[in-house]
């Protein structure tokens, strides 16, 4: 019976201190309102003196998280309170992070800021994508997972020291822990020769590349193998290769510091048509620069990055032209902590992949000694298909 008593008091007293908190949480918004000057100004219908309308809190929720949602009154412009963002964060948190929309916004507070997330493919929870991506940890402390192959075209941007070598890293290697040889192929183009070092002698890697001159009759490749993948998709009636008799292996093209490309029109041509008709024909491309440029993310090839990663970036110009707000208020301390651009805009921190680290974990899928790679910079890629299954022209 004390036991019952205790219990019920100390359910009491949470309630209550639950109750407070809410209270307290709903007064600093009410004041963020005031301070951001987020009103609408009307005249009293009965005494003609001017009345303030301001944003009506609708719920707060405490969960892992508090939760905020409001709405404001129609006739207020929806970005005037995403420009305020930072008045709520003097007010609520500095970790309070705003969801816009037209006449709906969230406010969410977090109690603990993302910390760093070490690599760990059997800590991912994969469960039937094909092609799985893993972006990092959310918010939410859940890992955030997409298929490539729904969602076929992914920017990675960010300045040095961002964290953006070490997720194009970390995703090649899961991809190759997580596909054999014969389901996935990998090329490679290293334009600053940085990158994919350690990539080259996978089985996985078809080609490397690290000149334009080199990559050329690769594409070439790739253009030609997706006119005969999309024959074979019309002969057999099929809409994705994923539904055709014979297995096609994935092939997914990597351009490390795509900028240096943008006055090869031929190339710039070609990886335009893959972004464009690549998902049914199962061709992948993964496109990384340091500074997000309007010049060469311009058209078709931006409206067709379906993943945008957002790491660090210098200016709120450069987040505008990946489409990842914010991404320039990542502090440089914040080392892997991404504004990822899926559907939504969410915070995430990717996994942290030390290239010592990734060494071993690729050891074991190096190919036989016997039986080096193609290299691009010395062989003639028309002597043979480096695509090793439909037989080129």
């Amino acid at each position: 019976m004390i036991a019952r008593i205790k219990s019920l008091w100390q359910q009491y007293q949470e309630q209550k201190e639950e109750k407070e908190l809410i209270q307290i949480i709903k007064d600093k918004t009410t004041k963020a309102f005031h301070s951001a000057q987020l009103f609408l100004v009307q005249k009293d219908k009965f005494t003609d003196s001017k009345v303030h309308i301001y944003p009506e809190i609708r719920s707060i929720k405490l969960m892992d998280y508090a939760e905020i949602i409001f709405t404001i009154p129609k006739g207020m412009n929806p970005e005037d309170v995403a420009r305020k963002e930072y008045v709520f964060k003097q007010y609520l948190s500095d970790r309070a992070e705003l969801e816009t929309g037209t006449l709906k916004f969230v406010i969410r507070i977090f109690p603990n800021e993302l910390q760093t997330v070490l690599y760990n493919y059997d800590a991912f929870p994969l469960k039937n994508e094909k092609i799985p991506v893993v972006c990092g940890i959310s918010r939410y402390n859940k890992y955030v997972i997409y298929d490539m192959v729904e969602h076929p075209h992914v920017l990675i941007a960010g300045t040095t020291g961002s964290g953006k070598s070490t997720q194009i890293r970390s995703i090649l290697t899961t991809l190759i822990q997580h596909k054999t040889p014969e389901q996935l192929h990998l090329y490679l183009c290293d334009l600053k020769k940085s990158e994919f070092h350690l990539f080259q002698k996978i089985q996985h890697v078809k080609s490397t590349t690290y000149t334009a001159n080199s990559l050329y009759p690769v594409l070439v490749k790739f253009k030609k193998e997706m006119q005969k993948r999309g024959e074979l998709l019309n002969k057999h009636e099929c809409t994705h290769i994923d539904q055709l008799p014979q297995k096609l292996p994935y092939l997914l093209l990597c351009i490390d510091e795509y900028p240096l490309l943008q006055n090869e029109k031929a190339i710039l041509s070609i990886i335009e048509e893959i972004s464009s008709i690549g998902r049914t024909n199962g061709v992948f491309l993964l496109l990384s620069m340091q500074r997000p440029d309007s010049k060469i993310l311009e058209g078709k090839i931006k409206n067709n990055l379906t993943v945008t990663m957002g790491f660090r970036c210098k200016n709120a110009t450069n987040a505008a032209v990946m489409d990842c707000p914010g991404a320039e208020k990542i502090p440089k301390t914040a080392r892997g902590r991404m504004i990822l651009n899926f559907d939504t805009l969410e915070t995430i921190q990717a996994p942290f992949l030390s290239e010592e680290k990734a060494k071993l974990i690729l050891n074991p899928y190096k190919k036989p000694q016997d039986a080096d790679r193609q290299n691009i910079e010395n062989e003639n890629p028309e002597k043979e298909s480096i695509f090793g299954m439909l037989g080129d022209d």
